[in-house]
């Protein structure tokens, strides 16, 4: 429990910035008519784990 306290509260803004530069990656491949589905993974695993951490650490206060 305390990895994901400590991970939510100074992982989750890396993470967050990786989101979006991941994210503009994903819009230029799309834009520029390429494959995008690898990006779109792990892009979606992010989001996954930034709601998962934050969810555990205010169900733990």
């Amino acid at each position: 429990m305390g990895f994901i306290i400590l991970s939510a509260l100074y992982l989750n803004p890396i993470l967050a910035i990786l989101f979006f530069v991941n994210f503009t990656f994903i819009m230029k491949k799309i834009v520029n008519n390429k494959d995008y589905r690898r990006n779109a993974v792990f892009g979606s695993l992010l989001i996954v784990w930034i709601f998962f951490s934050y969810g555990l650490l205010i169900m733990a206060r």
